[in-house]
């Protein structure tokens, strides 16, 4: 897939993938868009991505493509994780630089923030402790990727910004198994159990770790925002749902959206990963974006875009 509007347009990169599919519904009414995925340009290739966005010659690069994985995935694949990540950030910068392109934005994990179960944390938290040891590999990647962001804007003054939601879940999440996040994974798990009607289903950890949950939709259209209010002064940019919940209220709020009625179970034994991964975002917060799309109304819908999607 790829579409070029030559000039004074918005790239999106990764169009095809989880957020970048959002992002690309969210500005679908404008006529500046230019889209491509993997199939049309590999980002980890330097010659393809210069290539691309000579051709486009963008005002905005929004860079949603990258590998992600939940804590399984992060484990047994943190090395791909790692390169593919870097590779892509590095190609994108070294392009948009020698292009003059002057407004980036590209996305990371809450898992590049130091372990923190007091407060919620902060763009100026980032380097100043221990990161959670199963992401470890991803969240480099991603902090290679805003020092890489941070070091271009001091030497040429460009405005790249790098946004960091909470968890993410929505339409268009359909990578499950170990490349999956917690939300997608839950939601195949308890549609199984229901749809083969197993009497209980277990989940990795205690249940108590707290994660805060964000619409994808949402994230599109805190994107939208800064990019239409000019929003470039800060080089990290928290963007989070509401409420914070547990991992346990998490699996109930999908069990009872699928309708599963049997046992939830809780394996002391598999990792927890970080107990809280809460973020500030009253800075996106003070020009007057918010969230729209409550917990229940959206994995009521994302259920329902699982189900039309089987």
């Amino acid at each position: 897939m790829i579409k070029i509007n030559r000039g004074n347009s918005i790239l999106i990169l990764g169009a095809a993938g989880f957020i970048g599919s959002a992002i690309l519904n969210t500005l679908r009414f404008r006529n500046d868009i230019s889209i491509a995925n993997h199939e049309s340009c590999n980002l980890e290739e330097f010659h393809e991505t210069y290539a691309l966005i000579r051709e486009c010659q963008p005002k905005v690069i929004i860079n949603a493509a990258g590998k992600v994985a939940g804590i399984q995935g992060n484990l047994s694949n943190s090395t791909e994780l790692l390169e593919v990540n870097a590779k892509i950030a590095l190609n994108i910068s070294k392009s948009a630089h020698e292009l003059g392109v002057k407004h980036v934005i590209q996305f990371a994990s809450a898992c590049v923030y130091p372990l923190n179960d007091k407060t919620a944390s902060q763009p100026s938290d980032l380097g100043k402790g221990l990161i959670e040891e199963s992401s470890k590999s991803y969240a480099m990647s991603k902090l290679l990727a805003i020092e890489i962001f941070s070091a271009y804007r001091k030497q040429y003054g460009y405005e790249w910004i790098t946004i960091i939601p909470s968890n993410l879940y929505g339409a268009g999440d359909w990578d499950h198994g170990s490349n999956g996040h917690v939300a997608s994974m839950l939601l195949e798990r308890f549609f199984e159990a229901n749809k083969n009607s197993q009497q209980e289903v277990t989940v990795w950890g205690d249940g108590q770790s707290l994660r805060n949950f964000l619409n994808v939709q949402d994230l599109a259209e805190a994107v939208k925002f800064v990019i239409d209010n000019d929003i470039w002064n800060e080089e990290v940019i928290n963007v989070c749902g509401e409420p914070e919940i547990s991992i346990e209220q998490l699996a109930r709020l999908i069990a009872k959206t699928t309708g599963y009625k049997g046992k939830v179970l809780f394996d002391k034994s598999k990792p927890n990963g970080a107990r809280r991964k809460m973020l500030d975002d009253s800075y996106i917060r003070s020009f007057g974006w918010s969230p729209t799309i409550s917990l229940e109304d959206g994995f009521a819908e994302y259920y329902k875009s699982y189900l039309d999607n089987l």
